[in-house]
């Protein structure tokens, strides 16, 4: 996940885009409705926009 949110980031070609994660509702305490993997959080640095998902909640 990191190599493809590098590579539409940093590409010399392709790259230049705005990166928005999609993530649970409990993401910063990694409980609840997410699971409890501290590579999440690596991964919501390297994005943009952290968007949580709160559809018909």
């Amino acid at each position: 996940m990191e190599r493809l949110i590098d590579f539409l980031k940093n590409d010399p070609v392709y790259g230049g885009c705005t990166v928005m994660l999609g993530v649970p509702t409990n993401w910063r305490n990694l409980n609840a409705d997410c699971i409890n993997d501290p590579y999440l959080h690596t991964l919501i640095k390297k994005a943009n926009i952290v968007l949580p998902w709160t559809v018909q909640r």
